[in-house]
């Protein structure tokens, strides 16, 4: 997660023009957005395909948090990869508490609410990974 644009530059190489286009319109929002990170960032950063996922978060409370930091913070979802999103905090909780140094715990979940939609922007033509919220607005620039 990251509180501006400027921590994208410091943390990825060869930004496409798509992203400033779409981040301007859609950040901050629940759109996670893949870029290549920078070989100096730490393997556990950068995942196996040498890829980073941005996102602004639209929470209030987190962008304080950043400003405060200041900086980006390294997060998780708020669920495993393949698996389904906990239905509830207490869920959440069972799921990731051994997993993460720090869980940050907001109102409760709502079970209807999608996950952030997931643009892979190191792709040509860019690639939907994952359609969650707003996934009609990312189609606009695909």
């Amino acid at each position: 997660m990251v509180p501006n644009l400027s921590y994208c530059e410091d943390i990825c190489d060869d930004i496409p023009e798509v992203f400033y286009e779409m981040v301007e319109a859609l950040w901050p929002g629940p759109v996670t957005v893949l870029l290549g990170g920078k070989s100096s960032r730490p393997d556990a950063l950068l995942g196996s395909e040498g890829k980073v996922g941005l996102r602004q978060p639209d929470l209030p409370f987190l962008q304080l948090w950043m400003e405060a930091i200041p900086g980006a913070i390294v997060s998780t979802s708020a669920n495993l990869s393949g698996q389904s999103s906990p239905g509830s905090l207490e869920e959440l909780r069972q799921l990731l508490s051994a997993e993460v140094d720090l869980l940050l715990e907001g109102e409760e979940i709502d079970p209807k609410r999608q996950a952030s939609t997931v643009v892979d922007l190191t792709l040509d033509p860019p690639e939907l990974v994952r359609s969650g919220q707003w996934a009609d607005r990312v189609q606009a620039f695909l």
